[in-house]
């Protein structure tokens, strides 16, 4: 069983292009954020959450991809949108399926497109910074910790980090910036596997304490809440 990696062509063809949702700066261009949404949600979901912080980042650009649809174990094979399949929440520490790989191999290579023309794609390279929301938040954690690229932050909201993805991840840049939040009462993706997967940045990858921002919400379930919004402006406001 092979764990997931971006420089691997499992499904025997191209990477897909994802369609996607663009929030463009309102001031010279300081850093590109690509938003990743959770589990069965469409891209533009996140579309007034996104606005609402680029009132106070207008030199940032807002990437919000749309995942394919896909037939999901723990809804009974119903197709939903979705980066990889799931058997249940709150996630496992199960090693997954071969096909989970295949998936999460072929997603990683589809958003490592969009990183690459971000990057690539003008005179002066912008900082990109990836993050999502749940099942968008742990594919977030995984592009940044596999990437071919500079990754300038990677912010994760009610996520984890799959065990699946673990053993081929890497701390690439020692200072990466991380931003974790988490609310206290998450049924889904309970606040201890938040916990948990910063210990393993730290303790597996190395990442200093210091790069990373964990923040808890008190009373929030499996959402995200006003003043996380405006914790993780501030955070990109920092980076950028």
């Amino acid at each position: 069983m092979s764990s997931p990696s971006t420089g691997s062509s499992d499904l025997g063809s191209e990477p897909e292009i994802l369609d996607v949702l663009e929030v463009h700066p309102r001031e010279d261009l300081r850093g590109t954020v690509i938003f990743l949404h959770g589990l069965g949600q469409r891209a533009q979901q996140w579309r007034p959450a996104v606005q609402s912080m680029a009132r106070s980042l207008p030199g940032v650009k807002w990437i919000l991809p749309q995942s394919p649809s896909m037939p999901i174990t723990m809804y009974n094979h119903e197709f939903r949108r979705a980066w990889f399949d799931l058997e249940d929440l709150p996630p496992t520490n199960e090693s997954g399926s071969d096909s989970v790989c295949r998936q999460i191999n072929h997603v990683l290579q589809s958003l490592e497109q969009i990183v690459h023309a971000e990057l690539h794609g003008r005179p002066q390279s912008p900082k990109v910074v990836v993050a999502g929301f749940s099942q968008g938040g742990a594919t977030a954690m995984m592009l940044a910790l596999t990437s071919l690229h500079e990754i300038g932050g990677v912010a994760s909201l009610s996520g984890w980090i799959p065990h699946i993805s673990r053993p081929g991840m890497r701390q690439i840049e020692p200072s990466l910036p991380v931003f974790w939040g988490h609310g206290t009462e998450d049924p889904e993706v309970p606040l201890a596997i938040g916990q948990e997967s910063t210990l393993f940045l730290q303790e597996d990858l190395g990442l200093p304490e210091a790069t990373i921002t964990f923040r808890s919400y008190e009373d929030l379930g499996h959402d995200v809440c006003q003043q996380e919004m405006q914790d993780l402006a501030a955070w990109l406001d920092a980076i950028f």
